[in-house]
């Protein structure tokens, strides 16, 4: 899909991805930020359903609140 972005958020993306960042193009950036936004989404959801933070609706047991190594990394390039 291709998706005319304007100056300002093509300057924010470009200071995020490529040499000296934690990805290595403008793409993969867009990737973690839509991984991230679909993260909360689905967190928010399960809040909204009666689940407690930490707690998965894929397995009765699992309660790993880490997050994602997506969501890391784009926590690392967003503050350092």
């Amino acid at each position: 899909m291709q998706i005319k972005l304007p100056p300002e958020l093509v300057a924010f993306v470009a200071v995020n991805s490529g040499e000296g960042t934690h990805f290595s193009s403008a793409d993969e950036f867009i990737a973690a930020v839509l991984q991230e936004k679909r993260e909360r989404l689905d967190m928010a959801s399960q809040d909204a359903n009666g689940l407690e933070l930490g707690e998965c609706s894929c397995s009765p047991n699992a309660t790993d609140s880490r997050p994602s190594q997506s969501l890391t990394a784009l926590q690392r390039t967003r503050f350092g």
